[in-house]
């Protein structure tokens, strides 16, 4: 009797915890939750996302920010997921390009997650690149 009581004491806050956790989702269900109405009122508030921070909403913008707010307070509101932001530092730059060949301006553009930098040198073709 000893022994049952011991394990009883034992399972009983694995129990008590199991009690709170929530069923996976199905995928059948989930589908079945699924309205195109939602869908388009969600996309509407990633537009506005957008629209409130100059029609952008690329990565590291204000308009990014805002973006994970949104979806972070809609994800939390559902008290279904354990829901996380994780902070990350990322490089981020704006600025112009110029590429001359031959004293000749051809178009060009930055790479927008990469340091500036600048280069000079010959260029040469590689077959097959």
């Amino acid at each position: 009797m000893r022994t049952f009581t011991a394990s009883l004491a034992l399972a009983l806050p694995a129990l008590a915890s199991a009690a709170k956790c929530k069923p996976y989702v199905s995928s059948e269900a989930l589908q079945e939750l699924v309205k195109i109405e939602d869908l388009m009122a969600g996309s509407q508030a990633l537009q506005d996302q957008a629209d409130a921070h100059g029609g952008n909403r690329a990565f590291g913008s204000g308009g990014h920010n805002a973006t994970v707010d949104y979806l972070y307070e809609t994800l939390t509101k559902l008290d279904y997921y354990d829901v996380v932001k994780q902070p990350f530092s990322e490089i981020f730059a704006t600025g112009t390009s110029t590429l001359t060949v031959d004293g000749a301006k051809i178009e060009s553009s930055i790479m927008t997650y990469t340091p500036g930098g600048s280069e000079k040198g010959p260029l040469f073709h590689v077959p097959g690149l």
